[in-house]
């Protein structure tokens, strides 16, 4: 399965606070969370739990310490579980296992690009 970074809120959590939980719990990386990207706005079943019903959230995030980015894509390489990075003009929606993930991905690109003339 490839992904991105997430997981569910606890009770009590903001959603931003969400964020800097599950990147210091699945990649000890600090980050800054930035822009609100999107959303699904349709009904996504659970692909773990039938009675569970995914509403998914997309930040542009930074991380804020690039050697500890380094150090665990490169410890990653060649295992097959493990943590990478990849250029957003790089990033193929296909590569990613979840639908939304790659609905984001669409929408990251389009958050992104330079405003046209």
């Amino acid at each position: 399965m490839c992904k991105f970074v997430g997981g569910g809120l606890e009770w009590g959590e903001g959603i931003t606070d969400s964020l800097h939980r599950e990147f210091m719990e699945e990649w000890q990386l600090p980050i800054a969370v930035g822009e609100f990207v999107y959303m699904n706005e349709f009904f996504q079943q659970s692909a773990f739990s039938q009675n569970d019903q995914l509403i998914s959230i997309y930040y542009r995030i930074k991380c804020l310490d690039n050697s500890l980015l380094n150090k665990h894509c490169q410890a990653s390489i060649g295992k097959p579980e493990g943590i990478f990075w990849t250029p957003l003009a790089e990033l193929d929606p296909e590569t990613l296992t979840w639908p939304i993930d790659r609905m984001a991905i669409d929408q990251l690109k389009a958050f992104s690009a330079p405003p046209s003339e």
